[in-house]
């Protein structure tokens, strides 16, 4: 599934797997909101830019449970994201 071939990759990019860096693009909420795993991203300009791989997938990740995007390692977050898939009353 694509949807979730884009998070994993977000994934590598905001752990290091990937030679992408991160700093770059991305920024992370605020810890003291608790938002610490959502990401923030600019206002797209057009719907090019809007359907292109970060606002796409930062919109995805934000949607994600904590649960899935405080995974620590690869493995981990494939197996949060698959059992959420799995659910019968998945959120994402």
């Amino acid at each position: 599934m694509r949807h979730d071939h884009r998070l994993t990759l977000l994934f590598k990019i905001l752990h290091h797997l990937v030679d992408v860096d991160p700093g770059s693009i991305l920024s992370q909420g605020d810890s003291r909101t608790r938002e610490k795993s959502r990401l923030q991203q600019a206002t797209p300009q057009s719907t090019v830019y809007n359907n292109s791989f970060y606002p796409r997938t930062i919109n995805q990740w934000n949607q994600l449970p904590t649960l899935v995007t405080d995974s620590t390692c690869l493995e981990g977050f494939k197996t949060a994201l698959a059992q959420l898939r799995a659910s019968p009353s998945r959120t994402a």
